[in-house]
């Protein structure tokens, strides 16, 4: 390597295009999806003025499985048959993650839950393999991600945030620091719409979204 291709490595800057609240049912044709999933971040790239040499983007998605799905298991195991589609799979950091790779495309794949609470709402669990149990309060689901050394999410929803439901999140952001939660919000909603204000409230206390 010459020095200035060395430069060039080197002012290269690295950006991570994520989606983190991924479902790959059973039923879904599995290649697709992942042409899906590449199609889109590649839109998004070039939206972002990103799509150029400058620029090291990583695709990368977070499985967020039911406790009945095990889409991460199935394609560290060869079960979903993704070479038949091209694809060249390769487990990392000792089957905690995995790389897509085709022709010219890369993903990664990070493993991840979604458990159902008893108030009917929804906490994530990004960067695990762990099968959590349905139908605890949101407060035991959270205790139960952190103990477990994941990373918990609580995902907005239209509708789930309000009222009594409303008032179990207010009480998740004020029982547990902004370094042990993160909040998300969602892309599907509408144009228009002002920020949820439990969002609004929880970036003010420091949280991250």
């Amino acid at each position: 390597m010459n020095s200035s291709e060395k430069t060039e490595h080197l002012q290269k800057q690295t950006t991570v295009l994520a989606d983190t609240h991924v479902h790959i049912y059973p039923c879904f044709d599995a290649g697709r999806a992942i042409n899906y999933a590449i199609s889109n971040m590649s839109r998004i790239r070039r939206s972002l003025g990103h799509n150029n040499l400058e620029f090291d983007v990583k695709f990368v998605l977070f499985l967020t499985e039911r406790s009945d799905c095990n889409f991460f298991h199935d394609i560290a195991t060869s079960k979903v048959p993704l070479a038949r589609n091209g694809w060249k799979i390769k487990l990392l950091e000792e089957g905690k993650s995995i790389s897509l790779t085709k022709d010219d495309s890369a993903l990664y794949l990070f493993p991840g839950a979604q458990i159902a609470t008893l108030e009917h709402l929804e906490v994530l669990a990004l960067g695990t393999t762990t099968k959590f149990k349905d139908g605890l309060s949101l407060l035991e689901s959270i205790r139960a991600v952190i103990d477990d050394g994941s990373l918990p999410v609580l995902p907005w929803s239209p509708g789930k945030w309000t009222f009594q439901r409303g008032r179990k999140i207010y009480e998740a952001i004020t029982t547990f620091s902004p370094e042990r939660l993160l909040l998300a919000d969602n892309a599907l909603r509408p144009y228009g719409w002002r920020e949820p204000s439990l969002i609004s409230k929880a970036k003010n206390a420091g949280f991250r979204v």
